[in-house]
């Protein structure tokens, strides 16, 4: 067995060293992992699904009443 270092990646986010695990898998990319890192992935959705349902929010108050 091997102690063969893992390849690692630096996350253009938060610009740190990170081993390829904590990264998605992108197999259109180079090194067929994301350029940035899953926590920083997350932390981008979860602001991205905030703005989506803050501007759905006020799409909805704004629509009249549905007449079934």
């Amino acid at each position: 067995m091997t102690d063969a270092p893992l390849p690692t990646k630096k996350c253009t986010k938060c610009k740190i060293e990170k081993p390829f695990s904590e990264f998605y898998r992108n197999i259109g990319c180079r090194d067929k992992v994301e350029s940035h890192c899953k926590a920083c992935d997350r932390t981008r959705h979860k602001a991205w699904r905030k703005k989506r349902m803050t501007i759905e929010e006020k799409v909805r108050s704004n629509a009249p009443p549905t007449v079934w």
